[in-house]
């Protein structure tokens, strides 16, 4: 019988591929201390990092590290490996928001004068930035918020644990178990 990797498995894979990214995140925030410039270089390099280690280990074995962790593998619907291709589909929706998302992150850098923002603290640069966003920059987060409560519906509903994105790229993502003993062993 297969099971599929619901909701709070795949909850969990993400909280760990999250806090392998904890390092370059607290980097990015001194970084901020530093100047607009870094900052400018931290932002754009955390943005497309991030998609790099999705995409990549995805495109090699399926998973990443966090769904190793919590033994999930992500196949085409077929029970196929997961090709290049439906990884770059499966993937499509969230690279267009990060794009975007930093787009509108390094025109707000841009626009908030050196001087404002190297003398601020984390906070004022914070809300600097937030208030130098472009509307359209604004209404890509509004949607990706919405986006994400909608693949959570999805996932929650459908009988094989399918996100949207899923759906898009003809995935599903499995729960693998891993056998106590190899099949030529006997169990002690």
């Amino acid at each position: 019988m297969i099971k599929y990797g619901g909701f709070w498995r795949r909850a969990c894979a993400l909280l760990i591929d999250t806090g392998i990214f904890l390092p370059p995140v607290l980097l990015y925030v001194w970084l901020w201390y530093e100047s607009r410039r870094l900052a400018l270089v931290a932002n754009l390099t955390l943005s497309f990092v991030g998609l790099a280690y999705q995409i990549v280990l995805h495109g090699l074995c399926g998973q990443s590290v966090g769904k190793m962790a919590m033994r999930l593998k992500v196949e085409e619907l077929g029970g196929s490996r997961l090709s290049w291709r439906a990884t770059w589909i499966r993937f499509s929706p969230v690279i267009a928001f990060q794009i975007v998302i930093a787009i509108g992150t390094t025109y707000a850098l841009y626009s908030v004068p050196g001087d404002a923002f190297d003398a601020g603290s984390y906070l004022e640069k914070a809300r600097l930035l937030e208030s130098c966003r472009p509307r359209w920059a604004h209404w890509c987060t509004n949607l990706l918020l919405v986006w994400t409560v909608a693949e959570v519906i999805v996932l929650l509903r459908s009988q094989q644990k399918r996100a949207i994105h899923d759906f898009l790229a003809g995935t599903v993502v499995k729960y693998t178990r891993v056998p106590l003993a190899s099949s030529g062993q006997q169990a002690g």
